[in-house]
């Protein structure tokens, strides 16, 4: 089952819990709720909100309303427990036990936006490779304190779930390009993961890409080697910096946000990959604001 939401505003947001149909005649219903928001750093009083079948359609679809929704973000990690159970008759037959975190993230024109407002991303490549679940927490608490974002290469569940309690947004990059609609829907769930980078060679449509994660930005990758030509499903392009002229040619007709990728010779602390990032947009700035800043390896 997925579980993700459709429009947000300060009032409302709509809430989904997604299941295909077996065939024509599925006659199974969803119901069950969602309760909250949940948060370690603030103290709300959780509300628990019904979760209604929608009836005849292409999949089986529960729906909800939560009103005056408490968004995830960084200051704000909040989430929503969600409850929900598939029926044949009196039966119930699935059950799903789920958090989600309703983020107010999107693009408009060359900038990404968050809860109205430009929002720059500035990320560091992380966690170590030797770090194990207990040094995660750790590593994620110094990304916070830093303001940082953290790129991970096809990130587990343990680092996604530090950070969405956390509040650390995380750009997942993913390297196979096999079963990319089941990866997508699988990292859907963290309210951490911001955008993922696709690997080359995608073969998925747009169309089966978006319907896996409706709630994530795609990003494609390349380098600054070449202009660069977005594909049909991106919805913002990272790219690696090899200098800043050739970097600026690359992009400059580019009508999507534009993540700027530096790599870095060693592997250094967070606060000196952080400050990094700033190095990054100075030497970028005299040409271009851009919608983000990256250093990794």
């Amino acid at each position: 089952m997925d579980v993700f939401y459709g429009r947000v505003t300060e009032s409302l947001a709509h809430l989904y819990v997604r299941l295909p149909r077996s065939g024509a005649d599925d006659q199974r219903t969803i119901s069950g709720s969602i309760r909250g928001p949940i948060c370690a750093v603030s103290h709300t009083l959780p509300a628990t909100v019904a979760i209604r079948d929608t009836g005849p359609g292409p999949t089986l679809l529960g729906a909800a309303i939560m009103p005056d929704p408490c968004c995830w973000s960084p200051r704000l990690p909040a989430h929503y427990e969600v409850r929900a159970e598939v029926r044949a008759g009196s039966r119930v037959v699935r059950r799903l036990e789920q958090t989600i975190g309703i983020r107010q993230l999107g693009v408009a024109g060359r900038n990404l936006r968050w809860e109205g407002k430009r929002w720059v991303l500035r990320g560091i490549a992380g966690p170590p490779a030797a770090a194990v679940e207990s040094s995660l927490t750790a590593y994620v608490e110094t990304c916070r304190e830093v303001s940082a974002a953290i790129s991970v290469v096809d990130p587990s569940e343990p680092i996604c779930q530090a950070a969405a309690e956390a509040g650390v947004v995380i750009v997942a990059r993913l390297t196979n390009p096999l079963d990319l609609v089941e990866q997508l829907a699988a990292l859907a769930r963290w309210s951490s993961v911001a955008f993922v980078c696709l690997p080359q060679g995608v073969t998925a449509t747009s169309a089966q890409l978006r319907h896996a994660a409706p709630n994530l930005l795609l990003a494609q990758h390349c380098d600054d080697s070449r202009p660069v030509a977005p594909a049909e499903w991106a919805n913002l392009v990272v790219c690696r910096v090899s200098e800043p002229r050739a970097f600026h040619g690359a992009v400059g007709s580019c009508p999507l946000p534009i993540v700027a990728e530096r790599g870095l010779n060693e592997v250094v602390p967070v606060a000196a990959a952080r400050a990094a990032c700033d190095h990054l947009q100075r030497d970028l700035a005299p040409d271009g604001d851009y919608a983000g800043y990256l250093v990794t390896p």
